[in-house]
């Protein structure tokens, strides 16, 4: 009979220790204040995947998520020329439009497989006829309707070409027959330092409407195999008989401490993890 008691009394108090967890919260959260977030990119590969993407934060509470794209901006890139320790940015503008009003633009990129996004997607700004050069200065200027600007700058570092692409078959087949592909590519790294991005297109074309559309990416440097021979493995097989396109570019040093902490901070994105602060690139804009 004591067992039992003391049983019975473990229990009640496991009940009133449950129960006295339980409450109800209400907070009063002030929305927070808005902010333009501008993705830019120039590159010398290829005149579609140099953009700009304007839009505005979105608050968290807002039922409606929509990527609150920005139209009529005047948005135009210059090239630079670095003079001694200078950089000055004298050389020819262009101007980039929306891509509503690019003549010849839906057709163009409709052909890429991407007309759903430029129908739903408002704030992307291009210029199909132009491309950049490598070592050249840039610089961005966007300039709103409602008077703010914004400014970037940039420089397209020099090109490392991938020299050797391997894959190594491993596995039993699955059911059409096809087994799992383990990909490896070589490229010699420079002396100085280099940062890197990879990007990965599976199937279909091998030109992106911007980067975002690649099914996955990377982002390294070489602090810790500077200046030889390099290899990069992927560990998560493809298929055999898939069609890979694998695009390697060279960043610069601030861009890549960017994408290293967005990167970061996508991994752990959890409401109880630490946060991170993204640094900008830019001048009046996330």
């Amino acid at each position: 009979m004591r067992l039992h008691k003391r049983i019975n009394i473990a229990l009640v108090a496991t009940f009133f220790l449950t129960a006295s967890c339980e409450k109800e919260i209400s907070m009063n959260v002030k929305p927070g204040k808005e902010e333009l977030v501008v993705e830019a990119t120039i590159n010398q590969f290829s005149p579609l995947l140099n953009y700009v993407f304007i839009t505005k934060s979105l608050d968290y509470f807002k039922p409606d998520l929509t990527l609150g794209g920005v139209d009529q901006a005047v948005v135009t890139i210059t090239a630079g020329r670095i003079s001694g320790q200078d950089t000055i940015f004298d050389g020819a503008s262009t101007r980039f439009f929306n891509i509503y009003d690019v003549p010849g633009a839906d057709t163009l990129y409709s052909g890429l497989g991407i007309d759903s996004i430029t129908r739903n997607l408002r704030g992307i700004y291009v210029n199909p006829t132009f491309i950049g050069t490598p070592n050249v200065p840039y610089k961005l200027e966007i300039a709103l309707a409602d008077g703010r600007r914004v400014t970037g700058t940039t420089v397209i570092p020099e090109p490392i070409p991938i020299d050797t692409l391997k894959y190594e078959l491993r596995g039993e087949p699955d059911d059409s027959g096809r087994v799992d592909a383990y990909l490896s590519f070589f490229w010699q790294d420079p002396p100085e330092r280099n940062n890197y991005r990879v990007f990965v297109k599976e199937q279909f074309s091998s030109i992106l409407l911007g980067w975002g559309a690649a099914d996955r990416d990377y982002t390294f440097d070489d602090e810790f195999a500077n200046g030889i021979y390099r290899s990069f493995n992927f560990f998560r097989p493809f298929k055999q008989q898939d069609t890979i396109n694998i695009f390697m570019a060279q960043v610069g040093r601030r861009e890549f401490q960017f994408w290293q902490l967005y990167e970061r901070a996508d991994n752990g994105a959890s409401p109880f993890s630490t946060p991170i602060v993204l640094k900008s690139t830019l001048k009046g804009a996330s």
